[in-house]
């Protein structure tokens, strides 16, 4: 060989050597440092100088790759993995070594132990059974405890059908499931039910896609949740019976309270009645007083008879009507039918306004707007509720006076009708001191009364509320103004008497 090419491979050998990744090391057989290349310096954390005719602890000749552990001149550890072999340099046994830094590499596979062992022991012993799959249904891998009782425990490898871990007829719902999955990438919950141990069990499967080809199937137990959504549907089957149950009770109570209230309303309309009737019946009887004296002193004469017959008849009338109004009263409503608010209200504050007179209280009745408002409703049930109102206002005013609030001559009922679109509002004012606010929300409960047991049964107020909101779609509330409270009324007035809806009257 040349010198020339003799130094041309030389200078290629040291390229090769100072500019290899792999650290190289030559050593004698006592294993004392006779090279280093920069790699090596680099790996050790220390310069050639202080490297050279030191001893390295290495294996050497062993003919294979091994990893040793090495410390960089910063104290960090690294893994390199080495390889040595023999030769001659200067007529001496050497050994030249390599290292490759695969501490990033073992780091690594370290982790993925450690992920694998993670998977692996979750895979064994979560709750829910695992199934790894291919594309035409083949068990690629899965964890034991479901249709796997006689087997390893673990997960394995085993390349079988789904027809050795499940039933046919839940294999071709699954098989149908995994080709919607792997065609369309649609994923469906399967629900199936097996037997065990003569035990119905429920489960729910679910897939999800690993790589292209490959499906994780889940198998979950929710024979518990099927169980409790049984009972769950029972108990809720139970609860309707039971509030159709109480809500039947509720209406014949409710029935009950009404026709409570409707005796309680004919005792007042009695009362009316009575104090309206009181002075037809003088006159009535003093007119035949005065047929007897007329005849007894010669003066009964035929123009006389008759004048006397027409003022007695004209009394008679009179108590006739106050009979209709009664009667048109205590009729029950079974059927709704189209009436006059304002009528309405009219016409039951005439059968108390005598009351009300002899107990010297003034009333109006004032309606703001039009007065053709009409409704289809309960007109008897909306009377009584009027009734049942003006009766408290009047034994509010009655209470005031005995307190001292009012004088004998200054009670007053006021109702004022008004509408709004197709709503009335109602409001029955009086001066009669205002509603406690220890007792103010409680007036509308039932059976709820500050009266004695002889004038009320406190069931009024909370009737007229059923009646208003819940008969006839209305409110009914409270509130106190000065001096005295103010009871309102709110109802649909949708109609009129020939059925037309209040949005197409005329202007």
């Amino acid at each position: 060989m040349s010198g020339n090419k003799l130094i041309d491979n030389e200078r290629l050998l040291n390229t090769l050597v100072s500019k290899n990744a792999d650290g190289i090391v030559m050593v004698d057989n006592q294993r004392r440092v006779l090279f280093v290349n920069p790699a090596a310096e680099i790996l050790f954390g220390r310069d050639a100088t202080s490297m050279l005719g030191t001893v390295l602890d290495i294996p050497v000749d062993t003919g294979k790759p091994e990893n040793i552990h090495v410390t960089n001149g910063n104290g960090e550890p690294h893994v390199a993995e080495m390889i040595s072999v023999e030769t001659q340099w200067d007529e001496s046994k050497v050994y030249v070594a390599t290292f490759r830094d695969i501490t990033g590499h073992v780091r690594m596979q370290d982790e993925l132990i450690q992920t694998i062992s993670l998977l692996d022991a979750i895979f064994t012993v979560f709750p829910a059974r695992y199934f790894l799959l291919d594309g035409h249904g083949t068990v690629l891998d899965y964890n034991t405890g479901l249709f796997t009782e006689n087997a390893p425990v673990g997960r394995y490898a085993v390349n079988k059908p789904l027809g050795e871990f499940f039933p046919q007829n839940v294999v071709d719902k699954l098989m149908e499931a995994i080709d919607l999955a792997l065609k369309e990438k649609v994923f469906i919950p399967v629900e199936f039910d097996v037997m065990e141990n003569a035990i119905e069990m429920n489960y729910e499967a679910r897939l999800l896609l690993f790589l292209e080809d490959k499906l994780i199937l889940i198998i979950r137990d929710i024979s518990d949740y099927k169980k409790t959504g049984k009972e769950l549907s029972a108990l809720n089957r139970e609860l309707e019976k039971r509030v159709v149950a109480e809500i039947e009770k509720r209406a014949v109570q409710e029935q009950v309270l009404l026709h409570k209230s409707r005796l309680a309303a004919m005792g007042e309309m009695i009362g009316a009645i009575a104090h309206q009737w009181r002075q037809p019946l003088t006159t009535v009887g003093m007119l035949m007083q005065e047929i007897r004296d007329s005849y007894n002193f010669g003066e009964l004469t035929k123009e006389h008879m008759e004048k006397i017959i027409a003022d007695g008849m004209g009394q008679v009338l009179y108590m006739s009507r106050t009979i209709d109004d009664f009667r048109n009263f205590y009729t029950p409503s079974k059927e709704k039918q189209t009436f006059n608010l304002v009528v309405a209200i009219k016409e039951t504050i005439s059968v108390v306004a005598s009351q009300l007179k002899n107990n010297f209280i003034d009333h109006t009745i004032s309606c703001i707007g039009r007065d053709d408002l009409y409704m289809t409703s309960y007109k008897a049930e909306f009377m009584q509720v009027i009734l049942n109102i003006a009766s408290n206002a009047k034994s509010a005013i009655i209470g005031a006076r005995r307190s001292g609030l009012l004088n004998e001559n200054e009670g007053q009922i006021t109702i004022t009708i008004m509408s709004d679109g197709n709503r009335a509002k109602i409001l029955i004012k009086d001066n009669g001191g205002g509603i406690p606010s220890r007792i103010k929300d409680r007036i509308f409960e039932p059976y709820f009364t500050t009266k004695n047991e002889e004038k009320g049964m406190g069931i009024g107020l909370y009737m007229s509320k059923i009646i208003i909101e819940r008969n006839m779609e209305g409110e009914l509330y409270s509130e106190n103004i000065d001096n005295g409270a103010i009871f309102t009324i709110e109802l649909p007035i949708d109609r009129q008497p020939d059925g037309t809806p209040v949005s197409q009257r005329n202007p």
